[in-house]
């Protein structure tokens, strides 16, 4: 792969997203982070989108 893919972290717990991003380092990604399903759903058109637990803003 010659460009890196875009992934977004999304969950309201930091603990959960720091646990995540240390699963995929080192791997050719470009990671972003996400407090709110709010926040996702308006930031970082075309990611992939990771989305720990239940979001209660997306419920």
């Amino acid at each position: 792969m010659d460009f890196p893919v875009n992934i977004l972290l999304v969950d309201d717990h930091p603990e959960n997203l720091l646990a995540i991003e240390a699963a995929l380092s080192g791997a050719p990604y470009r990671l972003f982070r996400a407090y709110s399903g709010i926040e996702a759903k308006f930031t970082h058109e075309g990611s992939i989108y990771i989305m720990v637990n239940k979001l209660s803003q997306l419920s």
